[in-house]
């Protein structure tokens, strides 16, 4: 998959190095919502990408990863940190007095604000109507945190490559 093989769908200065992920996480919101999305793809790296209302890739915003995030913060402390986990339901009580549980806290209060930060961020530029998208492994922990509800959609690489191929060879798929 290239963006190359899409003229006009591609609109940045250097669609020859936007990841393949990301082309067909965009694709994929296009063929599920028929209209301009913003894409929430949590993995390695966060990302959150604009698909306009022809079913464009508009750019988009690249974050750190959960995982990567608390790796460099291990790595760079040399502390013997608990592996990372968020729990889940309910809302805590009082201030954490270990570092697990601030490890944890952090991940809850930190990550759903940062995802709502930047689709608030896209919306600007787009529409504050404009509906939104969950995808990759590194948002599941999370899902129960985010307020507007956003979708979560496992399959939304595998629908932009279906996308991918309609568009390049006519051929549904």
């Amino acid at each position: 998959m290239t963006a190359a093989a899409l003229p006009g769908r591609v609109r940045t200065r250097n669609p020859e190095r936007l990841g393949t992920d990301r082309l067909a996480a965009a694709l994929g919101a296009y063929r599920r919502f028929g209209s301009q999305a913003v894409v929430v793809d949590m993995g390695t790296a966060l990302c959150v990408d604009l698909v306009t209302a022809d079913g464009a890739y508009a750019g988009g915003i690249v974050y750190p990863g959960v995982d990567l995030s608390y790796r460099a913060l291990r790595d760079r402390t040399g502390l013997p940190l608990p592996a990372f986990s968020v729990p889940g339901g309910g809302r805590p009580t009082g201030m954490p007095d270990t570092t697990e549980e601030a490890l944890r806290r952090g991940g809850r209060v930190v990550v759903p604000s940062v995802v709502g930060g930047l689709i608030s961020h896209v919306r600007e530029f787009a529409g504050a109507d404009l509906p939104a998208v969950l995808t990759g492994g590194g948002c599941v922990p999370f899902l129960d945190l985010f307020p507007e509800g956003l979708p979560y959609d496992p399959h939304l690489n595998l629908r932009g490559i279906a996308e991918y191929v309609r568009l390049t060879t006519g051929v549904c798929a």
